[in-house]
């Protein structure tokens, strides 16, 4: 049942429409198209990991969580909280998620637009 919702989830056909994401580690700034999703004014070394960790791997739909720095996430409670936050900023236009064990961190497209 779970491979069948991922599959779905991640189907060409609902991918298709979507519009590009870019982290723009620079500026600290998270774009989807033309549109700022994200601007972090502050240091924010754990979300931007995340987007830095996606942006370095094309934005695949999910990426394993050891590909991002260690020392910042110790524990998945603490993955858990950087991925409730970023979503606080970028929905609805996206949606960021961890899987099952928390081995794993993917983003999805929202129906913002």
């Amino acid at each position: 049942m779970q491979a069948t919702l991922e599959k779905l989830r991640f189907a060409p056909s609902n991918r298709a429409s979507v519009k590009r994401s870019h982290w723009d580690a620079r500026r600290h700034t998270l774009w989807l198209g033309r549109r700022v999703l994200k601007h972090f004014k502050h240091q924010a070394p754990s979300e931007e990991a995340v987007l830095a960790a996606f942006e370095g791997q094309d934005w695949r739909p999910v990426i394993e969580a050891g590909a991002l720095e260690r020392s910042l996430f110790k524990t998945k409670a603490k993955l858990r909280d950087t991925i409730r936050n970023l979503n606080r900023s970028v929905r609805p236009w996206l949606h960021f998620f961890q899987e099952g064990s928390g081995t794993r961190i993917g983003w999805e497209a929202g129906d913002g637009e």
